[in-house]
């Protein structure tokens, strides 16, 4: 497994282009009215050193880590909002989250329409009930080729059909 900045750098690109990394540390189970702020970074390194600077000061179990799929060109002007649709112009990657419970024969079903899949995603995380299958680009494409290309994989996988969006929030590794 890679290690926390070489997966970003992996799925967001290596950063010459600019644009903000968003991460965010979401309560689980997902508490109704809980706040959750985002924060943005400039480079993997950033991001990397938030996650295991917070991981350590507080109890993990009770949160998940998460990452902004695709760099934020834009950051939102209000201090608390999260990236959005409109706030990514290009994407690096894309993605597909395929959650066991969707399919009939659970994680094995799952873990075998990936190793199906052609070409192969560069890099499957674990997410605790399912996997995040990426695909790295060689060139970033635009966000709205990306969202079309990522609609396509989830026809092929019978993967989640709300993850496909551009402003769309992962779970780190």
């Amino acid at each position: 497994m890679p290690s926390t900045t070489e997966f970003l750098r992996a799925v967001l690109g290596s950063g010459t282009d600019g644009g903000w990394i968003e991460t965010r540390a979401i309560p689980e189970p997902k508490v109704e009215g809980v706040f959750t702020r985002p924060l943005f970074w400039r480079t993997p390194e950033q991001a990397a050193m938030w996650l295991r600077d917070y991981g350590s000061r507080m109890n993990t179990a009770s949160h998940g880590m998460f990452f902004g799929a695709a760099r934020r060109a834009r950051r939102p002007v209000e201090w608390w909002a999260g990236g959005k649709n409109e706030h990514v112009d290009t994407c690096a990657s894309l993605w597909a989250d395929l959650d066991w419970k969707a399919y009939s024969g659970g994680k094995d079903e799952a873990a075998e329409r990936l190793r199906e899949c052609r070409p192969a995603p560069g890099i499957i995380v674990c997410s605790g009930g399912g996997y995040h299958a990426y695909w790295p680009l060689h060139q970033p494409m635009s966000a709205d080729v990306a969202r079309a290309f990522n609609s396509r994989i989830v026809l092929a996988l019978a993967s989640d059909r709300t993850v496909v969006n551009p402003g769309r929030v992962m779970r780190l590794p």
